[in-house]
């Protein structure tokens, strides 16, 4: 099972509320307001605060379960959310296009790390402007070994570890519930080979915070 189908009702309270103000900040500072998307939603906690900002929003996660619950939240005409491999191409164009908080990191080669980049950025409209981010290498390392046991809202707790792998700059987690296990990987990948990929383009925004780096880019 992977961790995101088994976390699914508690994935917000999880999350990091100031990578999502960070986002949405980003966003309405610099965005055309008309078409936005979103790759790998999860619950499309994003997407569903810039209702009021963009005429047009699609948001897509791999992770059925996600969809299913992003969709019960969903009480707005114009938003669609969807089941979709972020590796496959959309049809439409888009003004805004953001991947946010490890999207990236979830594709486990560099060649299809930037045949997935690439391919996203030629979904920009003239002008568009395209957000991700992507962990450090050593802030993944730094994470083999680590254990926690994670409290929900609902009084329920998860134990969750980070276990190093054979493959460089890559870790998995597993979360425990009971006896249910699940598990996930995370790679990561050189800023220079990362920032190489995005030479073509201007870069507006670069962030960098102590595990990760935000960067927003404009075809």
């Amino acid at each position: 099972m992977n961790t995101y189908s088994l976390i699914v009702s508690h994935y917000d309270d999880a999350m990091d509320t100031f990578l999502y103000d960070q986002y949405l900040q980003l966003i309405k500072k610099h965005a055309i307001p008309k078409r936005f998307l979103e790759i790998g939603a999860g619950t499309a906690k994003i997407s569903l605060a810039l209702h009021d900002f963009f005429q047009h929003i699609d948001a897509f996660d791999v992770n059925k379960a996600m969809v299913k619950n992003a969709s019960k939240n969903n009480p707005y005409k114009h938003v669609n959310i969807f089941t979709h491999d972020m590796r496959q191409p959309l049809l439409q164009t888009y003004d805004c296009i953001a991947a946010p908080i490890d999207v990236f990191n979830h594709l486990s080669d560099f060649t299809v790390f930037k045949t997935t980049l690439s391919m996203w950025l030629d979904h920009l409209n003239p002008n568009g402007i395209f957000l991700f981010d992507v962990l450090k290498c050593d802030y993944l390392t730094s994470l083999e070994g680590y254990q926690e046991t994670l409290p929900t809202i609902d009084h329920q707790t998860f134990q969750w570890r980070v276990e190093k792998t054979d493959t460089p700059c890559q870790v998995q987690y597993v979360l425990e519930q009971d006896s249910i296990i699940a598990k996930h990987y995370e790679r990561s990948y050189p800023i220079e080979d990362i920032e190489d990929c995005l030479s073509a383009y201007r870069m507006i925004e670069r962030i960098e915070l102590e595990e990760r780096i935000i960067y927003m880019i404009k075809k």
